[in-house]
């Protein structure tokens, strides 16, 4: 048993450092060289010396490119979409009772989604306007594919896939052309 301790000692005196584990096993030297154990405390390195100046130098470059336009609704943050998509889609009346009715309704569906009154029925209707926005700029887009009749149905079927509202189309299935 006390050559197993020893031999415990030394192996953690070999990974951790001698001056820390030394005195507490207590090991001799004929021990250290029965098993032939040697030992190289480890160098401390030096850390390199850090620049205090927070700047950092970049190589000198030029643009050649125009800015990206962004429109308000690309950096609009959501509470402001919110009352934009409410402003624009809600009239009062709506809001005052029929936006208030829902909102009781969607509270007994999910009593911890919490009090937000007119909020699903604006997104809906935002939801809706993207919608066809964005059919109507990929139709814009399509319309460049006229004179290939296969390239320009292609693209039609997959904006109809994209923006459809109903089930995946599957083969088989009766689809619009």
């Amino acid at each position: 048993m006390k050559s197993v301790l020893s031999l415990f000692g030394m192996l953690t005196m070999a990974s951790v450092g001698a001056a820390e584990v030394a005195p507490a096993a207590n090991l001799s030297e004929s021990t250290s060289s029965r098993l032939k154990l040697t030992f190289t405390p480890a160098v401390p390195v030096e850390k390199p010396a850090v620049d205090p100046s927070p700047a950092v130098l970049l190589p000198k470059f030029e643009v050649r490119d125009s800015q990206v336009k962004l429109s308000p609704r690309d950096v609009q943050t959501g509470a402001a979409l919110l009352a934009e998509a409410k402003a624009r889609y809600l009239n009062p009346v709506y809001q005052k009772t029929g936006g208030q009715l829902m909102a009781v309704v969607e509270l007994i569906a999910n009593p911890l989604g919490g009090w937000h009154p007119n909020a699903a029925t604006a997104m809906t209707f935002y939801a809706q306007d993207e919608r066809m926005r964005r059919i109507k700029e990929s139709n814009e887009l399509i319309e460049v594919h006229q004179g290939d009749p296969a390239k320009y149905r292609e693209l039609k079927e997959l904006l109809f896939d994209t923006y459809q509202h109903g089930p995946d189309r599957r083969p088989g299935v009766l689809q619009r052309r």
